[in-house]
């Protein structure tokens, strides 16, 4: 889920969020096409007109003392796909430039293709919007109905949002966008928070959990004041399992309805027994002092956030373990110390918390 809620650290963390996919984008999502047979959206719906009742405003009444704005690409989008759905795939591409890239250029250069960071960009513009128009036949109606609910979704999770955080104050640009490399997806310094419909579409996100967990990295990235050259310099893994796991702990008593397994997002994640998450508590112990994504070490960071076949905890074990671990790291600490508080901490007390946190998790209860 190619990180980035806001996250301050987007250029590092290419792998690392939930919501994000672009840094193993066409690994994770091909993998996740295997499940497309058990699609909600009948192929009958394919190229329905649009209905007249179907809009695409960029703002509804905002949140009150908040100064976010929502840039809504329904039209775009729908404009698009009615002139490109008939035509071979090189044509489909330079309509997609046209209507889609050109108007928000920037935003396509540096958070959807990463340009200013990846070298195989070209490449990997093609392969995702290659696989992502095979989609659309189906993906067309549902993604123009998303389009426009979009803004009144978006504003009732910052009112819903504020109320647990009432600090929280909110000046960033957001982007309802088709973005064929991750679901929810924020940059550098939080300005830019972009929400990939058809990839959330795709997978079948809750949309209340999503909007939190990305809302939360946004309020986060601010409230700790962790900069980008800090954590690269300074930042231990146990930062790392703090970022993700205490954004996942959120986005759950946000939503409490919701179960473990849609809060993670992995059904085996949320299935492990007791005896493996103080398994997993004692092996994180053991590089809890490692650098939070190391460029000499990239396993380490890789075994716990990513979806990467190649490096894992156990062979069998599932993937991206360091957001299951974190959730339950945060919710320990939450025993004692409110959510506000714990998300103002800096580098420092969050290693001494998560550490102890750890340490109390790998004594197996018997």
């Amino acid at each position: 889920m190619k990180i980035n809620h806001q996250n301050p650290f987007l250029a590092i963390l290419v792998q690392t969020s939930r919501y994000i996919f672009a840094g193993t984008a066409g690994l994770a999502l091909l993998a996740l096409s295997s499940c497309w047979g058990n699609s909600p959206y009948s192929p009958q719906n394919a190229y329905p007109a649009p209905s007249p009742a179907i809009t695409f405003a960029g703002q509804i009444q905002k949140v009150d003392n908040q100064n976010y704005t929502i840039i809504n690409l329904g039209s775009a989008f729908n404009q698009f796909w009615q002139e490109a759905k008939y035509q071979p795939f090189e044509e489909q591409v330079k309509i997609w430039d046209r209507i889609i890239e050109a108007p928000h250029q920037n935003f396509y250069d540096t958070m959807v293709w990463e340009k200013n960071i990846r070298q195989d960009w070209p490449a990997l513009k093609l392969r995702r919007l290659k696989f992502i128009f095979a989609q659309y036949p189906e993906l067309y109606t549902p993604m123009l109905h998303e389009f426009s609910a979009f803004p009144a979704k978006m504003n009732a999770s910052i009112a819903k949002f504020i109320k647990f955080f009432p600090d929280a104050r909110f000046t960033t640009t957001i982007y309802a966008a088709p973005a064929p490399t991750f679901n929810g997806q924020g940059n550098e310094d939080g300005s830019i928070l972009g929400l990939g419909v058809d990839m959330y579409l795709f997978v079948h996100d809750d949309t209340d959990i999503l909007f939190a967990h990305e809302l939360f990295h946004i309020y986060h990235s601010t409230a700790a004041k962790m900069s980008k050259e800090t954590y690269k310099k300074e930042a231990k893994l146990t930062y790392q399992l703090w970022y993700e796991g205490l954004a996942t702990y959120v986005s759950h008593q946000m939503n409490p309805d919701s179960s473990i397994d849609q809060i993670l997002g992995n059904t085996q994640l949320a299935q492990l027994p007791e005896k493996e998450l103080a398994w997993a508590a004692k092996e994180f112990l053991k590089e809890a002092n490692e650098k939070a994504n190391d460029p000499q070490r990239p396993e380490i960071f890789r075994k716990w956030f990513t979806i990467s076949e190649e490096y894992r905890l156990r062979p069998e074990f599932p993937a991206r373990a360091g957001y299951w671990l974190g959730y339950n790291v945060a919710k320990l600490i939450n025993q004692k110390f409110t959510l506000s508080a714990m998300a103002h901490w800096d580098k420092d007390r969050v290693h001494q918390e998560v550490i102890k946190a750890l340490t109390t998790l790998a004594q197996e209860k018997k």
